[in-house]
């Protein structure tokens, strides 16, 4: 069924606490995911199973993301996380693709109806995009879908386990562009290669190793897998 289209999306500014608080619980399940990614990369076999386990690790950062909110003239609720959120804008002429994960604030969600909302024409407060052991050309179509649909607050995950390191990669890691935060974990045989530049916009790998290190002396808990 095709999706419902309104004249235009809906563009709400999130309440300004709650994207503080939705920034913070994205930069720590963030950093969780590069950091268990770093420890055990074969722990998840594809990606999908990587947007799961960021989706549990955000909850974990911020309980809140997954309790109801109303939408507007309606019985009904949402919540904060989703998976598969459509683009706010088309791109190429080809129709709206799909976000790996989205934030949408509660005062974002009561702007919408429950047509609206299955429509997907809410623009997320923050969206999220992930690539596992892809190269170049996967990185940069999710930089650019991120730059296109103007994203208030974007994040690009770049896991790799395979192939060696990238120049081109390195680069737009370092330079995403349009505020764009970034994380990329390259995993090698024995040896875990880091750039990582999430809160600044700056490569931070001491800080990431550090954390890495923290972790070392305890395997990881039951569940938990990739508790910091």
């Amino acid at each position: 069924m095709a999706r419902p289209k309104p004249k235009a999306p809906i563009e709400i500014e999130p309440e300004s606490v709650w994207l503080l608080a939705a920034k913070s619980a994205a930069h720590s399940a963030i950093n969780d995911l590069a950091i268990g990614f770093l420890r055990h990369p074969f722990l998840h076999r594809v990606e999908h199973s990587l947007h799961v386990e960021l989706v549990r690790l955000l909850v974990r950062a911020k309980p809140d993301l997954a309790l109801p909110s109303p939408l507007r003239n309606s019985e009904h609720h949402s919540q904060a996380i989703h998976k598969e959120w459509p683009e706010t804008f088309p791109r190429d002429g080809n129709g709206r693709g799909n976000f790996d994960l989205a934030l949408v604030s509660p005062n974002q969600l009561s702007a919408a109806d429950p047509k609206e909302f299955r429509g997907g024409w809410i623009k997320a407060a923050i969206v999220i995009e992930m690539g596992l052991d892809y190269g170049w050309n996967h990185l940069k179509r999710d930089r650019d879908k991120l730059v296109n649909s103007k994203a208030t607050v974007g994040y690009l995950i770049h896991l790799q386990r395979t192939g060696g390191l990238d120049d081109r990669t390195l680069e737009l890691v370092r330079k995403p562009g349009s505020d764009i935060q970034t994380t990329y974990v390259h995993h090698h045989l024995d040896k875990g290669t880091v750039t990582h530049n999430l809160a600044e916009s700056v490569i931070r790998t001491e800080a990431l190793q550090a954390a890495i290190d923290r972790t070392e002396a305890s395997p990881p808990q039951p569940g938990l897998p990739f508790a910091a």
